[in-house]
């Protein structure tokens, strides 16, 4: 405690943070790229200076580089390591350049040009930049973007991740858009398809030979399905760490034979033969789901199922930048499986690429339209199952007071 202290006072005494950058970025009729970004720091304590690192691609050139700073005295010096510029700049509290900066406002102007970013295709051009790098290490508040072009005729334009855009409009022919808070080690990009009727060269950029618009914007569009499916996987995050914080109460409940009362006597206990479909349905997903009613975990635990029976194996051959690998395994007989199970393999089917389905590579290839299809599907045969008279069997009215529940388990 003593040591936490110690550090916590220490770490207080010496901060910076970012509350605001300025992007303007300016497209050449010849593809160059004209930039000044300001950064307004805030620090307390004592500091000497602070670094801005740009990488560079191996084809991508940067000239003119140009530092200045208002509100303390400055010097700066260049680096250039091959994959990336880096600027020192030091700050100064006298002119003389001999006291460090302390508890002070400042902003930073860098501007310089970079040549061979923009992409000219045979139907289209391409600029795809990183207005904020990963490589921050705190926050900033907001990112102002001004995208200066010919004119915004023809243009289409994709700020990623889309939901650290706050707002985005045309100001005549420029681009203006402001970001969230963007968190330490995320980045923000901004991508465009320009018209190549706004261009008198190509010299300022480097040319494809190839057709562009279409891979484009397939590239936006898988994009956005797999931001879809990580914030569909967010979602049922917090149900899942409910079930595994509830799922020890469960097992102690089972194991002193617990039984469930309403104001009459009971008797009996949770289902143990049932598949996890149907044990979902019946006894319900939160408080306000009604009983008969399957949901999208009673749908993960059918998954769950298929690979404890055996339907779908799981790769062993784990790496970590692959992800969870399954299979479906083709020697068993799927007549035996239920209609709604049988509907779960062949959503994961889709998936299947020389006889593996990859997980992590799943988000590239859903659509949402089509899951929820899917999953409607597999809800009304779930639904059909209980009305063939399951869902009757499991309550059992006695003297309007007393209710049995049949043997039945999750898995």
């Amino acid at each position: 405690m003593l040591t936490g202290i110690v550090c916590s006072v220490y770490a207080d005494d010496r901060n910076y943070s970012i509350p605001l950058a300025n992007v303007d970025l300016v497209v050449g009729d010849d593809g160059a790229l004209h930039l000044t970004e300001i950064i307004h720091y805030h620090f307390t304590g004592i500091y000497n200076g602070v670094n801005r690192n740009i990488p560079l691609k191996s084809y991508e050139n940067i000239d003119n580089i140009r530092v200045n700073v208002t509100g303390a005295y400055y010097k700066y010096t260049t680096e250039n390591s091959g994959s990336q510029i880096k600027l020192n700049v030091y700050l100064f509290e006298d002119p003389e350049k001999t006291i460090p900066i302390q508890d002070r406002d400042i902003d930073v102007v860098y501007s310089y040009d970079m040549l061979h970013v923009v992409k000219f295709y045979n139907d289209v051009a391409e600029l795809q930049y990183k207005v904020w790098g990963e490589d921050w290490k705190v926050p900033v508040d907001h990112v102002n973007t001004a995208v200066h072009l010919k004119s915004e005729d023809g243009v289409k334009y994709w700020f990623n991740p889309p939901y650290l855009t706050e707002n985005s409009s045309w100001n005549n022919s420029n681009l203006l858009v402001t970001s969230t808070n963007i968190p330490r080690n995320n980045w923000y990009e901004v991508r465009m398809a320009i018209p190549l009727n706004q261009f008198t060269s190509y010299d300022g950029g480097q040319k494809v030979n190839e057709n562009g618009a279409l891979a484009i914007e397939n590239i936006q569009h898988d994009y956005a399905n797999m931001v879809w499916f990580e914030e569909f996987l967010f979602t049922i995050l917090p149900l899942i760490v409910l079930i595994s914080l509830i799922y020890p109460f469960y097992i102690i409940y089972q194991s002193w034979g617990g039984q469930l009362r309403t104001k009459g006597i009971s008797t009996g206990n949770l289902p143990v033969n049932d598949p996890p479909a149907i044990v979902n349905a019946i006894c319900g997903n939160g408080i306000s789901k009604q009983i008969g009613d399957p949901g999208i975990d009673g749908f993960l635990a059918t998954i769950m199922d298929l690979i404890k029976r055996r339907y779908l194996i799981v790769d062993h051959c784990y790496y970590e930048e692959e992800g969870l690998k399954l299979k479906i395994n083709k020697n068993q007989d799927v007549k035996h499986l239920k209609s709604f199970e049988k509907t779960v393999l062949d959503f994961l089917r889709n998936f299947e690429k020389n006889g593996v389905i990859r997980t992590d590579k799943m988000g590239d290839n859903i659509e949402k339209v089509h899951f929820k299809k899917k999953f409607l599907d597999w809800r009304k045969q779930v639904n059909k199952k209980l009305k063939g008279g399951r869902l009757k069997t499991m309550f059992v009215e006695r003297n309007t007071l007393e209710c049995i529940f049949m043997d039945s388990s999750p898995f």
